[in-house]
């Protein structure tokens, strides 16, 4: 029962993460349909690559998920997608 209750504050707190930081939902959903490829997700969402390694280090300082780690995108991922 406890962890339960502690998976869902921590879902919570991640998908508050993701909508607190700017333009890294479509990064996330890009990323994934990429297959995890930083030079196509760049190139789909029109933006420059070195931009999007911003986005992304930004987005870790501020949630401690790496989406370079592929462990932390389909964590970020399944969260965008059960909500």
């Amino acid at each position: 029962m406890r962890t339960s209750l502690i998976c869902q504050l921590l879902n919570i707190k991640m998908l508050q993460a993701i909508d607190d930081s700017k333009d890294i939902r479509p990064i996330i959903m890009t990323m994934w349909q990429e297959q995890d490829n930083l030079a196509k997700t760049a190139q789909s969402l029109y933006i420059h690559r070195n931009s999007l390694h911003y986005k992304i280090e930004k987005f870790r300082l501020l949630s401690g998920l790496n989406l370079k780690n592929l462990s932390d995108l389909a964590f970020s991922y399944l969260l965008i997608m059960e909500n």
